[in-house]
């Protein structure tokens, strides 16, 4: 996963927004969200790249070829995924689904969830650890942690064990199977369907 930063122009928007990236022929484009805060001078999107493809057919290897001075349109913001706007929020992630709760931890001032789960493979691609663990009660799960790592745990295991409160909300934002199994999780556990809110998000 590499970040790419872009000249924000004045562009506004909200944290958990979404825009389209869009590639300088304006024949292909991607939806991605804002890893940045509105109070930050420029734009910044979390992108993983797709290894295996050729270049021309991939959105994300066309992205990291990118170097200062090369141009990528930014569209319209858009989206309504609004975490960070309560003291009682429980995050969920997985992969670059992260994107919408780092813009919000990189504010002047955020607001700390409860508790923050992150799905990765494993340590290496925990991006930004000790920056996020000095922001936000991290909890990493590694799906294939490697030899001699912790044992493999997923962020669905780690579902269980949150607090469910009626204060609570829960933001979830990655990979459709993790935001259908927490979500179906929560349920069981009694938390109200109004209080879990979801951003399907691909890499």
């Amino acid at each position: 996963m590499f970040e790419l930063e872009v000249e924000r122009e004045g562009l506004a928007y909200h944290p958990g927004d979404c825009t389209l990236l869009v590639r300088g022929d304006r024949i292909d484009s991607r939806p991605y969200s804002f890893s940045s805060h509105p109070d930050e001078p420029t734009l910044k999107f979390l992108v993983r790249r797709i290894v295996g493809l050729p270049l021309d057919q991939s959105f994300s290897q066309w992205l990291g070829s990118l170097g200062p001075g090369d141009e990528v349109g930014v569209g319209t913001p858009f989206g309504w995924f609004r975490p960070g706007t309560s003291d009682h929020e429980v995050w969920f992630a997985t992969g670059t689904g992260i994107s919408p709760f780092l813009a919000c931890l990189r504010a002047h001032k955020p607001r700390r969830p409860v508790a923050f789960h992150i799905g990765v493979r494993g340590p290496d691609d925990a991006i930004l650890r000790s920056w996020l663990e000095d922001r936000a009660p991290i909890h990493w799960a590694y799906s294939r942690p490697g030899s001699g790592g912790p044992r493999p745990r997923r962020v669905t295991d780690q579902a269980r064990e949150v607090p469910m409160g009626d204060k609570n909300r829960y933001f979830l934002c990655g990979n459709q199977r993790m935001i259908r199994d927490v979500t179906e999780i929560l349920k069981q556990g009694g938390v109200d369907p109004q209080q879990i809110h979801e951003e399907l998000f691909s890499p």
